[in-house]
């Protein structure tokens, strides 16, 4: 069970018994909506009882950690999958443009797969923390120059044609949109709705 109260600047919040996965979803809402305002937040933790933290809870968190790692290294296995046929067939890649590609490609949709599947809600209605946000930018930027410096012949990159970072560009949008319609079938299930 939680409870929220809040007093003038106030906000203190009470959970009784164990705090399982399911639990989560409650507490952020309840927290995002009483914490609205601008001011800082000092947070104070009594963890005495969490020495009754059962092997039940521990084990759904396992299942739950199992599951998750199952259902989008999946989706993320589909458009690697995708991405090879692309490359090797549609686009015709050299050995180099591949290689180019693959690394292009890889970390593209690692950086924006970061903001989907860190929360439970819809990704555009969570913002991502300014430090997060920030160092995507800059990698995803990074990323996109390399093969254009000379560090680039080092690392065995080359310049790709804009016919490559379309279709990575079309691969990563179709990526994004699967695994934010996967994310809400699986938290449909591991967390109930109230």
């Amino acid at each position: 069970m939680i409870t929220i109260q809040e007093a003038d600047n106030l906000i203190s919040v009470a959970v009784f018994g164990e705090f399982t996965l399911a639990d989560f979803k409650e507490f952020e809402e309840q927290v995002l909506y009483k914490s609205r305002d601008e001011s800082k937040v000092d947070v104070l933790f009594d963890w005495r009882d969490m020495l009754d933290y059962t092997v039940d809870v521990a084990w759904e968190d396992i299942k739950f950690i199992r599951d998750f790692m199952i259902v989008f290294g999946l989706v993320s296995s589909v458009f690697d999958f995708l991405t090879f046929g692309t490359l090797l067939y549609l686009l015709k890649a050299t050995e180099e443009q591949f290689r180019t590609g693959w690394f292009l490609e890889s970390v593209m949709t690692e950086l924006l797969i970061v903001p989907i599947i860190r929360t439970w809600r819809p990704f555009y209605q969570s913002r991502p923390s300014k430090p997060l946000l920030v160092s995507t930018v800059i990698v995803l930027a990074a990323t996109l120059l390399l093969p254009y410096l000379q560090l680039a012949r080092w690392l065995g990159f080359k310049p790709l044609p804009p016919t490559f970072l379309l279709a990575f560009a079309a691969i990563t949008a179709l990526y994004m949109i699967a695994s934010e319609i996967v994310k809400k079938i699986f938290y449909r299930r591991h967390l109930p709705s109230k």
